[in-house]
């Protein structure tokens, strides 16, 4: 069956035609959700597909669920497990603090993600990224990373003092803002 085959059998209001095109619609979704987490881990870039990817909401979880086992490049796998805790599964957090606690590339993805699912966990890796975070050369980084903490816990008053002797003087005010909100 075609696209227009199983929209007119769905529509016709024979349940002897509905039935078996509600299998056919499901067999066709099935494997069109597959090919499309598949292209996730084949991507050269793996952030506008997960992006794409995301809006087959929970759906997908299972799929990338295992997805997240089978071989593909770092940046597959980071946003395959990014993907995975925005989508609400807890599979993809052990990857996400792994990448926090190596500080590798997508590292302060991770600690967005993380803080966004408020995975507590995550506060005291990101507590230590930010106390030896060189905030005037990248203080938008840091930005991110102060929000993802504010998430996942409070931001102790010694760790506000060394951000402010630390920030940017011109983005002062937004420091302020930032630990105020």
């Amino acid at each position: 069956m075609d696209e227009a085959q199983i929209i007119d059998a769905l529509r016709s209001g024979d349940l002897e035609r509905q039935a078996p095109a509600l299998d056919e619609a499901l067999r066709v979704v099935k494997a069109l959700i597959s090919e499309s987490v598949r292209t996730l881990a084949d991507a050269k870039a793996a952030f506008p597909i997960a992006a794409k990817i995301f809006k087959f909401g929970p759906l997908v979880i299972p799929m990338l669920e295992d997805l997240l086992k089978q071989p593909m490049s770092e940046d597959a796998r980071d946003h395959t497990a990014a993907l995975l805790v925005e989508l609400g599964s807890t599979t993809g957090v052990p990857h996400l603090l792994s990448l926090l606690e190596r500080r590798n590339r997508d590292f302060v993805m991770a600690a967005l993600v993380l803080g966004k699912a408020r995975v507590q966990e995550a506060a005291p890796l990101i507590r230590g990224v930010l106390e030896q975070w060189d905030c005037a050369s990248d203080p938008y980084s840091a930005t991110t990373l102060v929000d993802a903490l504010k998430k996942v816990d409070s931001i102790p008053d010694s760790l506000k003092d060394s951000l402010r002797q630390r920030w940017p003087r011109q983005m002062y005010a937004g420091l302020e803002e930032l630990l105020q909100g």
